[in-house]
């Protein structure tokens, strides 16, 4: 079993363990082709209010959860492929990001329908979509997904078909849509994500060292303001993992960054700067662990990480300042994505990866 089947399975069996929800559904049999109901319950998943994505699980009973499975020849056509190409050709506003994958367990096969979550909302149809294939539920009277109507999914209610949502779900809607939902550190962590990056521009400000606003929302701001030192030069950046002889940078420095909504400073943020200024980095987090035994030993360790919502904060407005450092000059090397900008960090710091720690003062504990 390779590691994405791993994965998947433990994903499912996750699933399998809650009760239906805002984000998921079972269906204990698969829907005809291009059936409106399959669309309603997209949809419905697709617009609910919750940050997490949303999964269809097909082969379990919706009340009980027993483990029914899909027989072979109910699936034959029920593929990633031709459920994207559907929803292509349904009229959709838009088209939610889903994945369809299998899980075979206990010598049964299910299916999991993945619908990645999207601040994008609402979804919803620009043309009914009328289906005359007999619905799950036996009855074969013609089914309807109303054009414009809003469907969306609460707890384990989902809108009626031929209902649209109500102002209460709509209003969440819309508040998310806009960002509204968020605090304002919020909705700037989340402008910064990686791929808008070349929504933020440089202020022109004389006064800062250098600064950005983001072209949409330009009440957001960041700057680095002028700050005199002496002689003119930045003081140096020291810690005891940067004056170990494999450091490769010498001349590290420490920045400090300030985002701003309107005239409010949200927050303070420190950055390394690399490679002459090339490339900036957060902070590495520092522990420092006593070793068991009489001597009481201690080791530093370091490491970059990013879980915790400051550390991704700073993991995005590096990636930012170093982007627009690469991708903004005549240079043949490009940061093209956050894992080549993490790959390029752990390089000029010589860390092994981005998760694990960085040892300094490592006793020789031998004999």
């Amino acid at each position: 079993m390779s590691r994405l089947e791993e994965e998947r399975l433990a994903l499912f069996d996750a699933l399998i363990e809650q009760d239906e929800g805002t984000t998921l559904d079972f269906k204990e049999k698969l829907y005809p082709k291009k059936n409106a109901q399959l669309l309603h319950d997209i949809l419905c998943l697709a617009n609910a209010s919750s940050p997490t994505d949303r999964y269809l699980v097909f082969g379990v009973e919706d009340k009980t959860k027993r483990l029914m499975g899909i027989e072979p020849e109910q699936a034959t056509s029920f593929n990633q492929a031709n459920i994207i190409d559907w929803l292509q050709g349904v009229s959709l506003n838009r088209q939610p990001s889903v994945s369809l994958f299998k899980i075979h367990k206990e010598a049964k096969t299910f299916y999991v329908l993945e619908i990645k979550n999207s601040p994008l909302k609402p979804f919803c149809l620009t043309k009914d979509l009328i289906s005359t294939e007999k619905p799950l539920n036996g009855n074969g009277a013609k089914t309807t997904v109303k054009a414009n109507a809003i469907y969306v999914r609460t707890q384990d209610v989902n809108t009626p078909i031929n209902s649209t949502a109500s102002e209460q779900a709509l209003e969440l809607i819309w508040r998310e849509r806009f960002g509204l939902n968020k605090s304002p550190l919020g909705r700037l962590c989340d402008l910064l994500n990686p791929e808008r990056v070349d929504q933020w521009k440089r202020l022109d400000d004389p006064s800062l060292s250098s600064g950005f606003y983001h072209e949409e929302y330009p009440e957001f701001t960041i700057a680095e303001p002028i700050v005199e030192y002496g002689e003119g030069h930045r003081p140096s950046f020291q810690e005891d993992w940067t004056s170990k002889t494999d450091f490769p940078d010498k001349y590290v420095g420490k920045y400090k960054y300030y985002l701003k909504y309107h005239t409010t400073v949200l927050k303070t943020v420190d950055l390394l700067s690399l490679d002459g200024a090339r490339y900036y980095a957060p902070l590495p987090t520092k522990q420092v662990k006593t070793l068991d035994g009489e001597r009481g030993l201690k080791v530093s360790t370091y490491s970059f990480e990013d879980s915790t919502p400051d550390e991704i904060l700073a993991l995005r407005l590096g990636y930012l300042l170093t982007w627009d450092k690469w991708n903004g000059c005549d240079s043949n090397i490009k940061i093209e994505n956050v894992e080549n900008y993490k790959a390029q960090v752990l390089e000029k710091c010589n860390l092994a990866t981005f998760e694990s720690a960085y040892q300094s003062d490592l006793p020789d504990l031998s004999g």
